[in-house]
Order: C-alpha cells, then structure tokens, then sequence
C-alpha cells in the first residue's frame, strides 16, 4: 500500500536580546536546518512535496502545540502513514512554546511493491479505421438489439400488426374465385335495349361498314361466322364514306348497332376503327358489342392468314346458335371467347381493392420511426455526441445502424408478405417479385428514417418527424394517382420523375399488383417485363442511393453535439480527402513573467494570475493548451410575442489561459460559469463566437468556413480522452464490452507489453489484457463481465473515467469524475489520475473544493465566462484566503464544566493579533485600506464546548510571500529527502495590499511564549492544546464570489 512519509523539524526562535541557542535535536535522522516561523511554509511543504491527494485533513488540523512538563521536544520523526489514514490532528511534534514545528522533508514512498497502471505496462498507439469501426457499431447494435427481445420483438412486428388489418378486409369480403360467371360474348342481332327495337326495325343495321380498298376476304368470313353464331339474320350495309355512316348514326342512334371504317386492308396489313353505339355504354362495355365485333374482325383475319397457310380455320369466336355452351364457370375446354362477369361485387371489396397501396404504406411505417428513434434516443442520452468526441465516423455509424435495421426489416417484409398472401390480397402474382418490392420499400425508407433524424434532438419532436414522413408518403401518392397517373398527358418519364418519392414508387407498384390481380393473372415472371415494377425496383434501389449521399451530406452540414459542422462545399475541398490531415505548426507561447498571456491578455501585470516559471518546464511540454479571447455567445428568441427580438447569452467572455503537459488543471466555477460551454469548446462540439483555441498545435475552427483543414477535430479527437458529467454508457453491454467498442472507435492499438512481452501473444489477446488491466485500474476487473445496468452510480464513474483514459490520450477532460463515489472509491480514483498525468494536460472540473485542491497542480475560477483567477492552491490560498484559524481545545475538568478562560483568552489574541489597517504602504508611505469585506480583527469563528475557533486577519500579499532556494538532496537508501529553506521576500515595488510579512509572523512566537506563561499560571487560561491553520479553498472560492456579486 503507499504510504507518506514526513521528517519534521522542531527549532527555538531566536531573540533580539540573546544569542543563538543550540538546536535540539532528539532523533540523529533530524539533521539541523534554519528556523522558519511562516507557517504558510508549512502548508507549501505539505502541497508541493507530498503528493496531491494522499493527506486528508483540513488545513487548519495540520499543526498541533501542548504544554508538556518537561523542558524538552517530543514529537514523531520520519512516520509512515497510509495514503489518506493521517490521523486528525496528525502527531507533528507535541512541544513546549515558544518551540515551533515545520516541515522540513516530506517524500511520497510506496512501501508495497507498486502496481503500474495500464498505461504504464503497454505500448498503445491510435489508428482509427473505419472497417474496425463498422464492425464495432454493428456488433454493439446487435448485442443491444439481442438483449432488449421485448424491443426487437416490437420493431419486426408493428408492421406485421399493420397488415392485418388488410387481412380482416380480404377475409370478409367474398373470395374471387366465386365472384364471377363467365359467359359467351353476345350475339348483334339478339338485343335488350331500344336498338333495332320493332319501331327502329325497318332502318336497322346491325353491321355498317366503309371501305376504300377491297375486303372481300373479310366478308366473307364474316358471313360464315354470322351464319353460325347468329340466332338472326344479320342485317349489313355498306356506307360509301365513314362520314356518311356517321350522319346515318347521327340521325338514327337506334337505327345502328355496330360501324366499322376499314382504313388499309393490304396484304399483312389491316388498319380498321370499330364505331360503337354510346347510348347503351350504361349497361357496360360488353353491351356496346365492341368486343362482338372485335372478336369476328380478328377472327376472320386470322383464318385469312391460316387459309394462305394451308392450316385448319378456326371456328366462330361465338358459340354455335345449334349447340348450348357448356355450363363450366371456369370456361375451361370452350372453343369460343368468354367474359368474366363480376357479379358478386361489394364494397368491402372495392375499398379493399382501392385502399391496398394506403394500408401497406401506412403498415410501414414503423421502420423509419424506428430509425429516427433509435438515433434521436442517442443524440438525447448523449450516447452520439460522446462517440463522435471519440473519433467515431458519421458514415461508419450511420451504415451500422442500417445494415442492422436492414437485415430486421427483411423478416418484417416476409411476415407481412405472408399474411397479404394468406388473406388472397394477393394471389396470382408471383409472391418472390412481391418480397422484393417490400424489402427494396423498406431499406430506402431506412436511409429516409436516418436523414429525418439529423434536425431533431428530442424524442418527442423526432416522433413528429417520423409522421411527417408517412403523410408525406401517403399524401404524395395520393396526388399523383389522382393527377398525373390518370392524366392523358402523362408519360414514363414524368411518373418515373415521382419515383423519386420512394413512398410514391411503392403505391404505384402496389396499386398496379392489385388491378392485375382482377384479370386473374397477376405479375409473373414471364409478364414482369410489361409491367412497371422493373422501373420501380430500379428507382427504389436510386432512392437508397440519393437518400444515403442525402444523409452523409447533411449530417456533415449540421452534425449535432460532438462534432464540428462542415462548410456547404466541403466535399468539393481538396483537404476533405485526405490531402491536410496533419496539424498545423504554430509556435509554442508560454505564459511567463517576459510573456504573459501572449494570446488575448494584456501584457500588464495581473495580480489574479500567478505567473509560470517557465524554466521549470521543458519545452516540448509547454502549451499544450492555449486559449486566448475565447468568447461563446449563444443566441435565443427573445419574449415579446410575434415580433419579439433575439435575445444573446454571453457564456464565455475573453477568457484566456494556457495549460501545459504533466499538469492538471482544476476548473472551478457555479453553476453557469461557463465551465460546460470551455470543455465543449475544446473538445470540438460547438464553435466559438470569436477567440483562438489551439491544442497540441492544432488549431481549431471557429466557424463552418473558419479553416482550411477541414479534418482539425478529427485530428484532435485522437488524442482526446474524455469523461463526461453524465455517464454515457451502453447499459445492456458489460464493462469489457463497452471498453472494447471504444477502443474500436478510437482506432486503440496495443503494440506490445513494455515489460515481460511475449511474440506468440496476438494483436486481440494483447487488447483484451489492455482492458482488463484498464478495468483493474478503476478496481472493476472483476466487474469485467458484468452488465453495465448492474453497476451502481459510482461503478459507473469509475468506469467513465476508465473509458477517458483508454487509448492512451494527451489531453484528458474530467467533469466531476468523482460524483457518486464513496471515500476509498474517490481515493483510489485521485491515485489513478496522479499516476497518469505524465504526459498528459488533464482538466477536472468539480463541485469538490478538497478535491480541486488536492489534485489540482494549478486552479483557474471561472465566473460568468471571465477568468477570475489562476494559480497554485497556495497561490489563491495567500491572495484571497480570509486569514489564520486559530484553534484552542478547551480543558475538560472531572465534571462537565470547562475551565477554559474565554475573555482573558480573546483579550489575548487580540492583543498581539489586532487589526492589521490601516497600515503604512512601505513604498509611498500612505495608509493600506483592506480589500472587500476581509476581517480588519481579530474575530471568533465558532465557540463550542469542547473548542473555540479565532479567525486572525489575513497576512498575506498580492504576490507570493513565499520563495523557495537551495533545493538539495541527502542521500539516502529509501527515501529521497528534499530540504527546503524558506524566507519571506519583500517585493521592491510594493502595491495595494502588500504588506511585510515581517510585520506579522513575528506575532506568532511571542504570542505562544505569552500563551505557554499564562498557561502554566495558577487558574490558567483552560486550554488543552492549540491548533493553527490557513484558509480553505472553499473559503477561497466564496470570498471570489462575493466580490464578483
């Protein structure tokens, strides 16, 4: 286990009147060193010299003083303590005043064999691949899908549900095979209407006909068909011109049963208009005796042909007047030509009939809505957002999740198939043409589906657009079937043109199967090629491709959260494909006390800033990080009703701060900051109104036309790790699972093992060990297997930060990682993050004030999107911090009753510690007035019964009081031991509010040599042990925000 180790040091002050004393010395590791009676000393010690996060005690507990009755130092040298287990006080030394105690060594030291993490034990680089990433998101799609059946189940069948109803309107309807008669064609001369009628008869002609070339043949072999198949003679004339037999017709409609104009009768080639008579159309076609008519002309021109032939002639394609037809209603084995009569006809048929193409539409429906469901859910729980972050590809999700609902739509199509055939919706039709219309519908209304769910974010507004999209459909066929589709003007290309629709190409299609299925026929094989069905499987194949460039184009246009919208033409840009995938080479800027804030601060000297030492930084490792004048102003309607004014909301105003490598910065603001917008900002999911953000030397676009290298996010993304606010997990996926989709995503390659590296072990065995020793990292190793709804809030965190350090980034955004995990969970989380920011720029964002402080190297406040201040926690702690706390612990007599002296007590802090302004400014010699609202006295913080807490006024300045020299080195076999001289500095130009130190720590010794004589006085002042301690970062935090109020 790691342990803490501290070498303290006790020292006699010296006084003005008296010469040196000799040092005491009781353990012969404690080597002497000068006194240093600042006790902010003590608290840089502690910050500095022992790592972050392992001492968890409030800062005003870190020293303790009581009286012992000898003369001599007593306390605790070079104690081991567990990592966060240092007792409350800590035992720093219990000593007799005026003695005080500092910390003159401090060394972190694991005092277990230490366990490296996963980082540290593999070789792991990037190399995002869109093939590895398709499989990926096509495996998590299925795993999902596979462990949600209720789901599953649902979305292959809610069309099948549809159907039916198409099923209940065929099944009580009457079936086809029963609704017709089939009888001869009638004869011309038997009659039921006015024509030829007993009144009409004498001017009667039931066969009139013109000609200009000879037809001699033809009557002829009408004359022998009349003979057969007429019960009475027919009555024939020849009209010299057709213009003649129509004013005969016109005069007489009753007169006139049947006209034909032979216009060419030659040879091969016979042209002929049959002129029927229209008054009896209301009785239905077959009573015009168009058919009669056409039936013998064709006839007899065939037995023409078959007589020059030598072949046998065919007989009447009417019945014999001698013979009765056969009764068979099926009109197999007859010789003449038949009609089917539909005589069984109903409206529940009708409708049935008419309504298919609607009904299968709608039945459909459910396949986009699942689409925009799916990717709306996403974008809505931050699932999307968070994997584009990572590096995903737009094409590779978006092919994912439609190869899957693809494959689930190819089920649907066959169950509802099915059930159109088990109901005889349709019959005759080949049922395999059937499944492919249906399956080529569905997949282009997949590709539809995904391109509706790019504009909405919200479940319930992407439900609208699933509904736009099914009265788009239906209202679009609708249109054309009532327009174009029955227009005299309409032509393949224009009904091709509406295919586009593919919601149109599907109801003609339908609509077309359906009327062919009233001939009896159907669409087969062998007719397919006359139909319309081969253009409309080709247009709907066109659809899936357009809809798919459609939804590529406009995903790239407005890409949502997590990525950064492209300019309209990018496609058209060389650097889209591949020719300015590199970073871009700008010079390294560090703020330094020559340099500070080169990139949008003033140059000026900014007293809220603390600056860098920027020696103490190697060069690669400066400016990972650069932000300058970054300004985010985010615009809404205004209120005000129908002519209400856009209304702006500044989140980030000029802030501006540098961060470099091995360095984590812990971000601080309330609620509204800005501290959201900063991080998405930096990880590419929104733009900027205006400012500069550069990292690792990319710089990224502040708008869709902002830079030339459209792929600077993706570059960044690579090497970004981040862990969100809210955890963005696959709940139904197990931890390794989860890790091993998002190492797919990020392109996370493991090389080899730095240590111990076996050539036999694969590139996948090298990976899952990767992850599980991730896992092992965030002690959910042997959670590996589990399933992600199991775990608990903090399970979850720990998992979320695993996930932001995978693939080994350089640049690691937290926010709040540690929400909703107990002590030891918190504990072993801040090891994690201490053990892996070398190489790395990691920034924390937490509520948390200890644990800001405690893993925070620098801590920048943001408040209303300005930059408040910047610096080490001891920085703000000296600039900002309210002043000492001075802690007494009452002493308890037998009884219940104190003995503790409280006037004579706070008469004597006030004594020594009164107010410290006015106070004379050394440089100008004018008086300092106090900052703010700072205490001015002396004051009591809390007075219980067990202890009193004063608060004593602030003694420190606006710059750091504190310098450290003379780092040196003992040699040692264990421990590594740094020893620290430390002495105020009085800067040369003193401002507002600096003030010399000397002037006030000197207090402290003649204080506690006061208070030791008191206490050893007869009554004494009641006081068990004494504690001193400096101000809180929270303390820190509240008083910035009550000057920024």
């Amino acid at each position: 286990m790691p342990h803490t180790r501290l070498l303290l040091r006790a020292e006699m002050p010296q006084k003005s009147d008296e010469g040196p004393k000799d040092r005491v010395n009781h353990n012969s590791e404690c080597s002497s060193a000068p006194l240093v009676d600042n006790l902010e000393q003590l608290t840089r010690s502690l910050k500095n010299m022992v790592i972050r996060g392992t001492i968890s005690v409030a800062p005003q507990a870190l020293i303790r003083f009581k009286p012992q009755p000898c003369d001599c130092l007593s306390f605790s040298c070079a104690k081991d303590w567990p990592l966060g287990d240092l007792p409350s006080p800590p035992p720093f030394g219990y000593i007799k005043p005026p003695w005080l105690v500092t910390v003159e060594y401090a060394k972190s030291i694991m005092m277990d064999e230490t366990r490296g993490s996963a980082q540290t034990k593999y070789v792991v680089k990037a190399q995002p691949s869109w093939a590895r990433q398709f499989k990926a998101l096509t495996v998590r799609n299925y795993k999902l899908k596979k462990r949600n059946p209720a789901e599953t189940f649902q979305m292959i069948f809610m069309p099948v549900w549809f159907s039916v109803v198409l099923l209940i309107l065929s099944l009580t309807s009457k079936k086809i095979d029963t609704d017709y008669s089939v009888s001869p064609l009638p004869p011309l001369t038997q009659l039921t209407s006015e024509i030829c009628s007993p009144s009409a008869l004498a001017n009667c002609v039931h066969f009139g006909y013109a000609n200009t070339t000879s037809i001699d043949p033809i009557l002829n072999q009408l004359d022998g068909f009349f003979s057969v198949s007429e019960p009475n003679q027919v009555i024939t004339k020849q009209f010299a011109t057709v213009d003649d037999m129509v004013r005969f017709y016109n005069n007489s409609p009753a007169s006139l049963v049947i006209g034909v104009n032979f216009k060419n009768v030659s040879g091969s080639s016979i042209n002929y208009d049959i002129h029927a008579n229209h008054s009896v159309f209301v009785n239905g076609f077959i009573d015009t005796r168009f058919a009669t008519m056409q039936s013998y002309l064709d006839r007899a021109v065939i037995n023409i042909k078959r007589q020059s032939l030598n072949l046998p002639l065919l007989s009447s394609p009417l019945p014999s007047t001698s013979a009765q037809p056969a009764t068979d209603d099926s009109g197999i084995g007859r010789n003449f030509i038949s009609t089917a009569f539909f005589v069984g006809q109903t409206p529940a048929f009708n409708i049935n009939t008419y309504l298919n193409a609607y009904y299968l539409i709608f039945a459909f429906q459910p396949i986009w809505f699942n689409i925009i469901n799916l990717v709306v859910q996403e974008k809505y729980k931050k699932i999307k957002p968070a994997m584009l972050t990572m590096g995903m590809s737009h094409s590779a999700y978006m092919g994912s999740i439609f190869l899957l609902h693809s494959v689930l739509s190819l089920f649907t199509c066959i169950l509802v198939m099915a059930i159109c055939y088990a109901g005889r919706v349709f019959w005759y039709t080949n049922w395999f043409l059937v499944l492919v219309l249906l399956f080529l519908f569905s997949i282009s209304a997949n590709v539809l589906g995904y391109i509706v769910s790019i504009p909405f974010d919200d479940p319930k507004t992407g439900l609208f657009g699933a509904w736009i999209v099914t009265l788009g459909f239906m209202g679009g066929y609708a249109a054309c079937e009532f327009t174009l589709f029955v227009s005299p003007d309409n032509t393949i290309a224009k009904e091709t043109a509406t295919y586009l629709i593919s919601g149109i190409a599907f109801g003609r299609a339908i609509s077309y199967i359906t009327e062919s299925e009233l001939t009896l026929v159907g669409v087969t094989f062998a007719n397919v090629q006359s139909t319309p069905l081969p253009r409309v499987y080709g247009m709907l194949i066109v659809d899936t491709i357009i809809y798919g460039f459609i939804g590529w184009y406009l995903e790239r246009l407005f890409p949502g959260e997590g990525a950064h919208p492209l300019p309209w033409n990018f496609f058209m840009r060389r650097s889209f494909w591949g020719s300015n995938k590199t970073s871009d080479q700008v010079p390294l800027v560090t703020q330094t006390k020559d340099n500070a804030f080169r990139y949008g601060v003033s140059t000026a000297p900014n007293d809220m800033i603390e600056l860098v030492d920027n020696d103490a930084i190697a060069p690669e490792d400066r400016g990972t990080i650069k932000i300058a004048n970054l300004i985010k102003v985010f615009k809404s309607q205004g209120s005000g009703g129908l002519f209400r004014k856009p209304s702006e909301t500044v989140a980030l105003d000029g802030l501006s701060m540098e961060l470099n490598r091995n360095e984590i910065l812990s971000l601080l603001g309330h609620n509204g900051a800005g501290k959201t917008t900063a991080i998405s900002i930096i990880t590419g999911s929104i733009l900027t109104t205006s400012g500069t953000v550069i990292i690792n030397g990319i710089t990224l676009p502040t708008s869709r036309e902002g830079s030339d290298n459209l792929h600077a996010v993706e570059l960044l993304h690579s090497d970004l790790g981040v862990c969100p606010q809210h955890d963005v997990l696959f709940t139904q996926l197990t931890a390794y699972e989860s890790l091993e989709v998002f190492a797919a995503i990020k392109g996370v390659v493991v090389v080899s093992r730095k240590e111990n590296a076996n050539e036999a072990e694969s590139k996948h065995e090298l990976l899952r060990s990767y992850i599980l020793d991730l896992l092992d990292d965030v002690h959910l190793k042997s959670k590996a297997d589990n399933r992600i709804d199991t775990f608990s809030g903090g399970m979850k965190r720990k998992l979320s930060v695993a996930i932001a350090f995978l693939g080994d980034p350089k640049i690691v955004l937290l926010d709040e990682p540690t929400t909703g995990m107990d002590v030891y969970s918190r504990k072993q989380i801040w090891q994690l993050m201490q053990d892996s920011k070398v190489g790395r720029t990691i920034i924390l964002t937490t509520h948390s004030m200890e644990e800001a402080d405690a893993l925070g190297d620098r801590i920048a406040i943001i408040s209303k999107g300005k930059l408040q201040t910047l610096g080490t926690s001891l920085y703000l702690k000296n600039r900002f911090g309210i002043g000492y706390h001075l802690n007494l612990e009452k002493l308890q007599s037998e009884g219940t009753k104190s003995n503790f002296n409280e006037p004579k007590v706070t008469a004597l802090v006030k004594e020594y510690f009164p107010g410290l302004y006015p106070l004379p400014d050394i440089s100008t010699g004018s008086l300092l007035t106090p900052p703010c609202d700072l205490p001015t006295n002396s004051t009591i913080l809390s007075d219980t019964d067990y202890d009193i807490t004063y608060v004593l006024p602030l003694l420190s300045s606006s710059k750091n009081p504190i310098s450290e020299e003379a780092f040196t080195a003992e040699p040692d076999d264990s421990i590594e031991y740094i020893q620290l001289s430390i002495k105020p500095q009085n800067p040369p130009n003193q401002r507002l509010g600096t003030i010399d130190l000397s002037l006030s720590t000197s207090a402290f010794p003649r204080f506690f040599d006061v208070l030791n004589r008191e206490m050893e006085t007869e009554g004494g002042l009641g006081v068990a042990s004494v504690g001193l301690g400096l101000t809180t970062l929270e303390e820190v935090f509240l008083q910035l925000q009550k000057e920024q109020e």
